[in-house]
């Protein structure tokens, strides 16, 4: 890769969003602390750097919806789609003490390894399944690497097989905008994704309520 300057850099372009390791190592001689151009953000390129963010969120917040605002000409749409829809409350990945606390220990609860010994047996099925229908020529991600995590989430919360595809499209949808900046199909697409996820959490979790089970939820 041919230096460049790096208050020029398109986090958005898809050559960045491909391969941006040559970048993050011209960070790490030239501007270790790098902000994102055109972003109210930084690159913290090296190690001791890292540490010194996470252990700091009074200076280093992780609470942020800093997202470039949708195109104009998707944005009526937008807004109709999440009319009624509950609102985004922040959790563990954008969130800060004392908030992210409360929120590490619930989880941590429900991630103990007694809690998930249940699971090792799906996964070791699903794997083994995965593994005897692998092509003789293929995509180890799209054979193995999504449909494994994608599979395991829907025995984590309680979900059948019917939705794996859903979850696969919904953790798309949820993650769409970190790190880039989707065009308006890919926002409108995402967010009709997202209103399914919704109505059908919602659907799950009062069944749940009236019938508990085994699962994480």
């Amino acid at each position: 890769m041919n230096a460049v300057e790096l208050s020029r850099l398109d986090v958005d372009d898809p050559v960045f969003q491909r391969n941006p390791y040559p970048w993050y190592a011209q960070m790490r001689r030239e501007a270790p602390l790098c902000p994102v151009p055109g972003r109210d953000l930084y690159f913290a390129a090296t190690m001791n750097l890292a540490r010194e963010v996470l252990a700091d969120p009074a200076r280093f917040s992780s609470r942020t919806d800093k997202r470039p605002p949708p195109p104009p000409e998707v944005r009526e749409q937008l807004a109709r789609l999440r009319e009624g829809r509950p609102r985004t409350i922040h959790t563990l990945l954008n969130n800060d003490p004392p908030d992210h606390d409360r929120y590490r220990r619930m989880v941590n609860r429900a991630f103990t390894p007694r809690a998930l010994a249940w699971t090792a047996g799906r996964v070791r099925a699903v794997a083994e399944e995965l593994v005897a229908a692998l092509p003789d020529e293929g995509d180890l991600v799209r054979h193995l690497a999504v449909p494994l995590p994608v599979s395991t989430i829907c025995g984590v919360l309680g979900l059948g097989p019917e939705h794996r595809d859903q979850v696969r499209r919904w953790t798309t949808a949820m993650t769409l905008s970190v790190g880039a900046s989707p065009g308006p199909e890919a926002l409108l697409s995402g967010e009709h994704d997202r209103a399914e996820f919704d109505a059908v959490m919602a659907h799950e979790c009062a069944a749940r309520r009236r019938h508990p089970g085994d699962d994480l939820r």
